[in-house]
């Protein structure tokens, strides 16, 4: 079976190493690579969904999302632990608002 779309070394692995290799590496680094030596082509989402059964994807899909979260400066996740919510907080939009004329004269 052909590792990513992108791959040019012949096929050879079957579907169930592929999934083997790919549940390890969605649940312990952050990218996915080819298992062929010398390749390291990234998996592309595509690819994996191709590959993986419907909850490996999903689980995927959950930590990629999760990831990128983490990677924005401006996410806040809700302080209820029961939550799992959270929202994006523009900062400077804040700091702007509460500095300008508007606001005193709102309060």
């Amino acid at each position: 079976m052909l590792c990513t779309l992108n791959c040019t070394h012949p096929e050879y692995f079957c579907q169930e190493c592929l999934q083997g290799h790919l549940k390890v590496e969605i649940e312990e680094k952050t990218e996915c690579t080819c298992p062929e030596i010398g390749c390291g082509q990234e998996f592309s989402p595509s690819d994996i969904q191709r590959i993986v059964d419907k909850t490996l994807y999903e689980r995927y899909s959950d930590i990629q999302t999760l990831n990128f979260l983490r990677s924005l400066k401006e996410f806040r996740w809700c302080k209820d632990p029961k939550c799992g919510s959270g929202q994006v907080i523009f900062l400077s939009f804040f700091l702007s608002f509460f500095s300008s004329p508007l606001f005193s004269l709102i309060f």
